[in-house]
């Protein structure tokens, strides 16, 4: 049976004046998977992301979701069908207390879902099940870079996504962290969720993404399997370097 390609962008280009950021990028996330955008600094992913989510118009190109053409739709509009991402820079209140950073985004989803939505309730559910329990009451200042950034996925879990766009989420994480956020993308990708990951950890890439997109330069260069990326000329002279052990 094929995967459902719940993101679908077809021939998407972002042009800054004479400078091409993306260039005619089309691609598939599926549901229920968990998808790498991989490339050098530079190479357009974070801009792609903009557009998917609405914060950049494309000058070229469509995009759909669940197979509705999203393209000239507002952000929030985007979040409302089921869109929701973070940041390669953290964007938390940082002397907010943790649970009221992820607490924050429960007006987005009880507009979303309707009074049956237990905001309370929620977000105690979003920290628990993003193992932020215990530093709850923190305020986000006082907490590592890597924590900070599983408090960021936890605010946008928050508005029960059918899509979630990773912008470098383990940054910062310490090795332990890692393995405990591998697990929580393994987890959620089995619930049905769709997860796209931009991420310069190329281990951790490997390890989780059944499909992986390669961007240089605006263009993807190589789309496949771990493996097939891995083994692709022009990845390796353009990214890589050498062959990524998972």
């Amino acid at each position: 049976m094929a995967e459902h390609p719940l993101l679908q962008t077809r021939g998407v280009t972002v042009r800054f004046g004479g400078n091409v950021a993306v260039d005619d990028v089309s691609l598939d996330v599926a549901a229920g998977t968990i998808t790498g955008l991989i490339g050098p600094n530079g190479a357009g992913k974070t801009t792609l992301f903009n557009t998917v989510t609405g914060m950049q118009r494309p000058s070229a190109g469509t995009i759909l979701l669940d197979g509705q053409d999203i393209t000239r739709r507002s952000p929030a509009r985007r979040a409302h069908l089921g869109i929701a991402r973070t940041f390669q820079r953290l964007e938390l209140f940082l002397s907010l207390s943790v649970r009221d950073n992820v607490r924050v985004a429960g007006d987005i989803a009880k507009a979303r879902h309707g009074r049956s939505f237990d905001v309370d309730a929620e977000t105690d559910r979003m920290l628990e099940l993003t193992g932020l329990t215990a530093i709850a009451e923190e305020e986000v200042a006082a907490i590592p870079t890597g924590r900070a950034r599983v408090v960021e996925v936890a605010r946008a879990l928050m508005t029960r996504p059918r899509l979630l766009l990773l912008d470098e989420p383990a940054s910062g994480q310490t090795e332990h962290e890692t393995e405990e956020f591998a697990a929580l993308l393994r987890g959620l990708a089995d619930t049905g969720l769709a997860v796209c990951l931009v991420e310069h950890d190329l281990p951790l890439v490997m390890q989780l993404c059944r499909t992986i997109h390669v961007l240089d330069r605006g263009r993807v260069i190589a789309s496949g399997t771990p493996a097939e990326v891995q083994a692709s000329p022009e990845v390796i002279e353009a990214y890589i370097g050498q062959e990524v052990v998972a």
